[in-house]
C-alpha cells in the first residue's frame, strides 16, 4: 500500500466519517499531505553522506478551511507527521526530529487554497522510527558547520530520477553521447545547454540551440541560477539545487 493511501486510511478511521463529510469541498487531507512531502523534498540539506530534510512544518490556510480542521487539529497533525516520517525513510532523508506540524489561518487565501513553509529544526524530539535516523543536538552545530563546508550544488532531472553533482567545470547537456548530462529527448539539440560555474554560483548558458532554453518558463540566453529554477530543454525538466543557508 503507498504512503498516501495509507495515510488516507488512517484519516478515514481516526475521524471517524469527518474525512467524508468535510472535505467534499476546500483543503482536502490528501493534498496536504502530498504539499508536505514536496516541502521537504524542495528543501533537503545535502551533508556529508547524508540528506537532511525539515522536520518544522506551519500549513496556512484559508479561515474557512482552518475553522473546519481546527476542532480535529490534533489527531490530523499526527498522522501527517508520521506520514512524513514514512516519506523521509522511503527517500532516505535523515530528520533531526520527528516532525512538527501546526495549522495557522492566513488572510487572503480562499477556501481550498494551502501553502506550505518549513525549517531544518535542531531541537530533539521522539525517535522517528521507520529507519529515518535522529542527530543528538550536541552534533547539531557540527553537522551544520561540514555542511557549509562540503555542500555542493546540483541538478535533478526528476524524469529519471537522477541527480548531477555540479564543481567547477562546465557541464554540457544535450543529446550528444559526449554531453557530461545526456539527455535523449528529441527536442533537445546535440549541445544545447551549458551550466557553467561563475564567482558566487551557476549560470546556465544556450549554445545556439534550436529550440532554446527557458528559466522558470521564460527564455533565457544566459541566466545567473537561483536554488529551485526549473530549467527547460525541449521538453525536459531539470531542476537546480544550491546549497542554503544553514
Amino acid at each position: 500500500m503507498s504512503l498516501l493511501k495509507d495515510f488516507e486510511n488512517k484519516i478515514e478511521t481516526t475521524l471517524e466519517g469527518f474525512f467524508a463529510r468535510r472535505f467534499k469541498s476546500g483543503v482536502h487531507p490528501v493534498e496536504v499531505a502530498k504539499r508536505l512531502a514536496r516541502e521537504m523534498d524542495s528543501n533537503r540539506t545535502i551533508g556529508i553522506g547524508k540528506v537532511y530534510a525539515p522536520t518544522d512544518y506551519v500549513i496556512l490556510l484559508s479561515k474557512k478551511d482552518y475553522d473546519r480542521i481546527k476542532p480535529y487539529e490534533a489527531a490530523f497533525v499526527s498522522e501527517l507527521s508520521e506520514f512524513l516520517v514514512g516519506h523521509a525513510a522511503k527517500e532516505h532523508y535523515t530528520l533531526l526530529q520527528r516532525p512538527s506540524i501546526r495549522l495557522k489561518s492566513k488572510a487572503g487565501l480562499v477556501l481550498g487554497q494551502l501553502q506550505v513553509e518549513s525549517v531544518l529544526a535542531a531541537e530533539p524530539g521522539r525517535p522517528a522510527g521507520g529507519g529515518t535516523e535522529i542527530i543528538a543536538p550536541e552534533v547539531v552545530e557540527e553537522i551544520k558547520r561540514k555542511t557549509r563546508q562540503q555542500a555542493v550544488a546540483t541538478l535533478e532531472l526528476p524524469a529519471e530520477g537522477q541527480m548531477y553533482r555540479l564543481g567547477t567545470d562546465a557541464v554540457t547537456i544535450g543529446r550528444l553521447a559526449a554531453s557530461d548530462i545526456r539527455v535523449g529527448d528529441r527536442n533537445v539539440s546535440r549541445r544545447h545547454a551549458q551550466v557553467l560555474p561563475v564567482e558566487g554560483g551557476y549560470e546556465v548558458v544556450d549554445l545556439d540551440s534550436t529550440n532554446g532554453v527557458l528559466v522558470n518558463e521564460q527564455p533565457v540566453k544566459r541566466h545567473r541560477l537561483q536554488d529551485g529554477d526549473v530549467i527547460t530543454l525541449g521538453t525536459t525538466e531539470l531542476v537546480f539545487r544550491s546549497p542554503r543557508d544553514v
